[in-house]
């Protein structure tokens, strides 16, 4: 049985490209890869997403997790400490391991046809979203962090 998956390569790399093909040729999945897109373009696949996954190893907090979130995707993200700050295990996204691949597909295999559990966690990343990023609370605290460097230095 073939599995049907549609797939967005915003920046994978080469060998991750590689293999992706590999299985579409070998007719292991039914797979389309979107070419690169604007960043327009690529919010707007967002908006069409069930679920979106990010595996890296750095600590930041990824653009693309915040994105997906908002945009009502529901994320499957490396586990690090920024990402925690922002997904509960479980309840708004799955934190997963990015060198554990039965670890991925176990989380896809959670969700993939958890209707309920994909919309509760949209409701929850997008108010999420909102009460975080919303741009003037956002540029209230940056210019309350400017000032009080500030008079620290004066």
């Amino acid at each position: 049985m073939r599995t049907r998956v549609r797939g967005l390569s915003y920046s994978a790399e080469s060998e991750a490209l590689k293999k992706a093909l590999s299985l579409k040729e070998r007719g292991r999945i039914d797979l389309t890869i979107f070419p690169q897109s604007t960043h327009d373009e690529f919010v707007k696949l967002l908006g069409n997403t069930r679920i979106s996954i990010g595996l890296n190893i750095s600590d930041g907090t990824p653009n693309t997790m915040l994105e997906s979130m908002m945009m009502g995707a529901f994320p499957i993200q490396s586990d690090t400490v920024s990402t925690r700050e922002w997904i509960e295990h479980g309840v708004n996204g799955l934190l997963v391991s990015p060198d554990d691949p039965n670890d991925l597909a176990d989380a896809i295999r959670e969700v993939i046809n958890d209707t309920e559990k994909l919309e509760r966690a949209a409701k929850i990343n997008q108010a999420l979203i909102r009460e975080r990023l919303e741009r003037e609370k956002v540029r209230d605290e940056v210019v309350g962090i400017y000032r009080s460097v500030l008079e620290e230095t004066v």
